[in-house]
């Protein structure tokens, strides 16, 4: 299954019941950061520029997010 949806700042995409929150907190240009909170039980893999600058595992996690 594939599915495109347009999000707007502060809104919210809920998937596998809700058990996976995808949020979208700002945009600019081509660029998008988003939040994913999910449970321990659900992996995440970052994107290939994001594991190159070392930001592997949930600490590089957090600090990509900005959560640190």
């Amino acid at each position: 299954m594939s599915m495109k949806v347009d999000l707007r700042v502060g809104e919210a995409l809920r998937l596998d019941g809700g058990r996976i929150v995808v949020t979208l907190l700002e945009k600019s240009g081509q660029r998008a950061r988003i939040s994913v909170e999910a449970d321990d039980s659900v992996k995440i893999q970052l994107p290939r520029s994001a594991r190159a600058c070392g930001l592997e595992g949930a600490r590089g996690a957090e600090m990509l997010a900005g959560t640190i």
